[in-house]
């Protein structure tokens, strides 16, 4: 319940898009336990609804670091491709 509000609050923060929150944001590790929760809550919809909310905003807003941390540093295009290409996402 904790975690819930707090990606909750993440996400509102980062809608502000305030530069000196954004930067606090780039420099902390909090996108790195993002990435550890999507594994942790992979069979959780209420996590996962608010992980994707605080990804969504993140790709929203014009902070072009925080989005290249995401998608690059922390690989989550690369992770998200794995699962998708995993048997237990395809189509038969």
């Amino acid at each position: 319940m904790i975690k819930a509000k707090l990606y909750d609050m993440l996400a509102a923060l980062i809608q502000f898009n305030q530069p000196m929150i954004l930067a606090k944001l780039l420099s902390s590790k909090i996108l790195n336990f993002l990435l550890i929760d999507y594994d942790r809550y992979e069979n959780n919809p209420t996590m996962l609804i608010l992980l994707n909310s605080v990804v969504k905003q993140i790709l929203l807003g014009s902070n072009l670091g925080l989005k290249n941390k995401l998608l690059f540093d922390l690989k989550l295009l690369d992770i998200n491709r794995r699962k998708l290409e995993s048997s237990d996402y395809k189509l038969s």
